[in-house]
């Protein structure tokens, strides 16, 4: 912490101390003039600080005249500061006077305080910073014998960014909201498509990686918006958004018809889910995309697929084998010929 009160020579009646607990609602009041924000986190922070608990600013220094506190000035020291050759190298963090003080030598009066603090501490430099355009506050540190070292551009770059804009949804029911797949819903797709059941009715993808379900949402999904404008959709829970499976339309080169396929995480079966989803998305097909004909096809023992696609109003058609499949599937249909 500082040393006691200076009283600084020439400035009738001001004396810089070391900032009291007692401080905490002027200093609070100073910070948010010069960083306006959430009172709260100001006062979290000085709290931090006289706790103990702060790791900067590591001393706080007052101007104080007949009792009321005109400025104050926090202070750490720095491994390393711009154009600095020594270590540690003090550093004002923050500076700041009252308006009705200014140029009457507080802000110097600070400044020579806080200098002291660094020489105490082994340093033989001292830095500070101001934003580009705050040409004020450079002229006060150019007064105060600081020079300009460096002006650098700061950047910034997002460690969780979107690969793409999150689409709007397309469509909504009474439980639920559906809209396209984006490569952010890979853990969905990787979860979902190594389930039992998906393996069982549906296939392997061979889908093991985060980056193997991105890769199938770009050549799949993604692929099929583009080239037939509509596909598989992510279903998700209309209060919570969370995600609990995929529903759409599918056009395989092979077929003259899109079909309507749908695949639920286990933990939210058996609750009407499918169903829900299915009709909207056949809704869609035929009043939206103006599709004639709509088909589907299921494993000849998914007993529950084969029941769903009877009460969405789909009928039987007959056995298909699909191509690059071992085994034959019972085809449905919305318009038998």
């Amino acid at each position: 912490m500082l040393a006691g009160a200076m009283r600084n020579p020439g400035f009738s009646g001001l004396v810089t101390r070391p900032a009291r607990a007692a401080d905490a609602h002027a200093w609070g009041r100073l910070r948010q003039a010069l960083w306006p924000g959430e009172t709260n986190e100001h006062e979290e922070e000085i709290a931090r600080f006289f706790a103990g608990l702060a790791n900067e600013p590591q001393a706080v220094i007052l101007a104080e005249r007949e009792g009321e506190i005109l400025g104050f000035a926090e202070l750490s020291l720095r491994v390393y500061a711009e154009g600095c050759s020594s270590s540690p190298v003090g550093y004002l963090e923050g500076w700041y006077v009252v308006p009705e003080a200014r140029r009457q030598g507080v802000g110097r009066a600070l400044v020579r305080a806080a200098e002291a603090w660094a020489k105490e501490r082994g340093c033989t430099e001292f830095a500070s910073d101001t934003e580009l355009e705050n040409t004020r506050s450079a002229a006060a540190h150019r007064a105060l014998g600081f020079e300009e070292v460096e002006i650098i551009r700061c950047f910034r770059k997002p460690l969780t960014m979107r690969t793409e804009p999150t689409p709007k949804t397309l469509l909504e029911t009474e439980r639920l909201t559906l809209r396209p797949l984006t490569t952010d819903d890979a853990e969905l797709i990787l979860e979902l498509l190594n389930e039992p059941a998906f393996l069982q009715y549906i296939g392997d993808r061979g889908v093991r990686t985060i980056e193997d379900a991105r890769q199938y949402i770009l050549n799949g999904p993604l692929a099929s918006y583009e080239q037939h404008g509509f596909g598989p959709y992510r279903v998700a829970l209309k209060e919570t958004d969370v995600p609990i499976g995929m529903c759409g339309l599918f056009k395989r080169d092979s077929l003259e018809d899109p079909d309507v396929g749908f695949a639920f995480l286990s933990r939210f079966r058996a609750n009407g889910y499918a169903f829900e989803s299915a009709s909207a998305v056949l809704t869609y097909g035929r009043e939206v995309l103006g599709l004639p004909r709509i088909v589907a096809f299921t494993a000849p023992d998914n007993e529950a697929s084969i029941r769903l696609l009877g009460k969405l109003g789909l009928t039987f058609a007959g056995m298909i084998r699909l191509t690059g499949e071992d085994s034959e599937s019972r085809l449905f249909t919305t318009d038998p010929r």
